[in-house]
């Protein structure tokens, strides 16, 4: 049998706020018992929510109930791993936003496959070194590597020490 939410921490809110969380608490309970949702379920798609809508910049009524609602997601190790999951996740997102990309590639091809890749892989592809050696052989290796002694870089990226062009 599902457990239904409880209600006894209604006492320390507001009228307002008591009234909102009660109404939130009858939708979680209509949906755990005509839809079968769970309050762990139904908790998860609050937490899915609270990411895309942001309930940080909501008055303080919303941050009362969230308060709420955040230490019952906080009580269960399973949504809590979630809530850390997202909030590393959206992190993760933000600073990628605000660092600009660093693409020292200049092959349309590696670019190419780059993007195809996707994720870690495309960022190695797209701040690879393209050198050449005296002997006509030619490579790519990563911006963190050391170096070959007589290696001609075409570019380098701009995190790494300059390498002077022969």
């Amino acid at each position: 049998m599902k457990r239904l939410p409880e209600f006894s921490f209604l006492a320390g809110l507001s009228p307002r706020t008591a009234l909102l969380t009660a109404l939130l608490l009858v939708l979680l309970t209509t949906l755990a018992v005509r839809c079968g949702i769970g309050e762990e379920e139904a908790l998860e798609r609050y937490l899915e929510l609270r990411e895309r809508v942001g309930v940080e910049s909501r008055g303080r009524r919303w941050r009362q109930i969230d308060e709420v609602l955040n230490r019952r997601i906080n009580a269960s190790p399973n949504l809590l791993q979630k809530k850390v999951r997202l909030n590393v996740d959206s992190a993760i997102a933000d600073y990628q936003g605000k660092e600009p990309a660093l693409i020292a590639m200049l092959s349309p091809v590696v670019l190419g496959e780059a993007r195809r890749l996707g994720g870690t892989q495309q960022l190695i592809l797209e701040q690879a070194i393209y050198y050449e050696l005296d002997d006509g052989s030619f490579g790519i290796r990563g911006a963190w590597t050391k170096p070959w002694p007589n290696e001609k870089v075409t570019i380098a990226p701009a995190s790494s020490p300059a390498q002077p062009n022969n």
